[in-house]
């Protein structure tokens, strides 16, 4: 369904809403409709599922990003808790969210350029405090990948399948 249904046809309509009379409006009422969709199943996978949750934020400043739910909504479907935050955060205080939340991992997923003082100081000093694996998922991660692959232990994935293979790779999913 999300790799033969949702990734093309959030692709289409992407390039459809490129300069169109009446684009911003129609991509927030599908993208209204979307979120719901996906935070309702989100929701009741959740319900039925228990251990330490999988926490997911998002390094995007947009108010909806597909992937950031598309991703939580694969991992909710393996089985596996998923904790949202989807609403950006200051990297230097996503430790406080690994503390309370105590959870299996940490995805971050950025769908632009990251900015240099994030992967240069943020970045380098979560990996070192976080006591949780830590994922960067989102097309940041082909933009930034030689930077990225310096840092030891960090998993990237550049698509939500990836980062589902990755996390299970890493036996972070039940």
């Amino acid at each position: 369904l999300c790799q033969h249904l949702l990734q093309p046809l959030l692709e289409a309509l992407d390039k459809r809403w490129r300069g169109q009379y009446g684009a911003a409006l129609e991509r927030v009422l599908f993208q209204s409709w979307l979120r719901s969709k996906l935070a309702t199943r989100i929701y009741f996978n959740n319900r039925q599922q228990s251990g330490r949750p999988l926490l997911i934020a998002s390094l995007d400043e947009e108010a909806f990003s597909p992937g950031l739910w598309l991703t939580a909504w694969l991992v909710s479907s393996t089985d596996c808790p998923v904790e949202l935050l989807e609403w950006p955060v200051p990297l230097n205080e996503l430790n406080l969210a690994v503390e309370r939340v105590w959870p299996r991992g940490l995805l971050l997923y950025a769908s632009h350029c990251l900015s240099a003082g994030c992967l240069q100081r943020h970045l380098p000093r979560l990996l070192e405090q976080s006591a949780a694996p830590l994922l960067i998922a989102g097309p940041a991660v082909h933009i930034h990948a030689p930077e990225l692959r310096q840092h030891r232990g960090l998993l990237l994935a550049d698509c939500p399948f990836d980062a589902l293979q990755q996390l299970n790779n890493a036996g972070l999913l039940p």
